[in-house]
């Protein structure tokens, strides 16, 4: 929600500045907020397109799960921390 709420803000603040999402939908908040889901979840419908310097912000939303992934994967699914002490 944080990456499609910046994205929104700086695409209705100033779309020549900043950039603006192309593609279906009405360009609602929850336009954004679905597009940064799909990008963070590395889906990626291609029914937006984000277009200027949003994608610098996308492709750093798309990073961030790919990094992500990889740290959870260092610990199995279902295993705790070691207790200390």
């Amino acid at each position: 929600m944080l990456f499609g709420t910046i994205i929104f803000l700086l695409a209705k603040t100033n779309p020549e500045k900043f950039g603006r999402l192309e593609g279906v939908g009405s360009q609602t908040i929850h336009d954004f907020i679905y597009f940064s889901f799909t990008t963070y979840t590395t889906v990626g419908y291609g029914d937006y397109i984000p277009v200027g310097p949003i994608r610098l912000i996308s492709q750093i939303e798309a990073w961030m799960m790919k990094i992500h992934r990889v740290v959870a994967g260092k610990r199995p699914a279902g295993k705790s921390m070691p207790q200390r002490g």
